[in-house]
């Protein structure tokens, strides 16, 4: 049965968790996997929409299928999905994730960045990224806040930091920190 608010829910969850730790490009491979196998392999997918398996016999064929394939955060969705009866919705939820991470992509390719940093489209979209993650209460101001103020800021302490890191010059020696051994 089609449920694209749930699938929404799960693909959203896991995309940012994802993003998050660092392993989107492992987990979006895991599910263009996971889509290929779904869509080669009938019986999989009736198997995952059967209400006659136990979900115990689901869990053990899904594990065999997955095995050393896919990530420990794709594994660990696979089996809350199991626990939660919802297994019969990986399809949609796999393809809502990719649908998610090309949209997700689609938006990074139209930024630019010149000379002044980050072009406008950019800061509108991490504002409105920063929004959706505000309590409702200040998500009236957030937007405005993060392109005229924060957005600046963080880039020119960004910069600072990255100045001269791939320089072969030696670093000049802080103040404070000269030859000194602390004694």
């Amino acid at each position: 049965m089609q449920n694209p608010r749930l699938a929404s829910r799960y693909a959203k969850s896991i995309l940012d968790l994802a993003i998050e730790r660092g392993e989107l490009e492992k987990v979006y491979a895991d599910m263009q996997w996971l889509q290929a196998v779904c869509k080669s392999n009938r019986d999989f997918v009736n198997v995952l929409r059967s209400p006659v398996i136990k979900p115990s016999a689901k869990a053990s064929i899904i594990e065999s299928v997955t095995k050393e394939r896919v990530s420990k955060l794709t594994s660990a969705l696979i089996q809350l999905l199991v626990r939660k009866n919802r297994e019969l919705n990986l399809p949609e939820i796999v393809n809502t994730f990719i649908d998610l991470f090309n949209e997700l992509a689609d938006h990074y390719a139209e930024f630019g960045f010149g000379a002044d940093g980050p072009d406008f489209a950019f800061v509108r979209y991490l504002g409105h990224r920063i929004e959706s993650l505000m309590p409702q209460k200040d998500q009236r101001w957030v937007v405005e806040q993060i392109m005229a103020a924060e957005v600046p800021i963080a880039l020119e302490m960004l910069q600072r930091a990255m100045r001269n890191v791939l320089s072969t010059e030696p670093r000049p020696v802080r103040a404070g920190h000269g030859a000194t051994s602390g004694d």
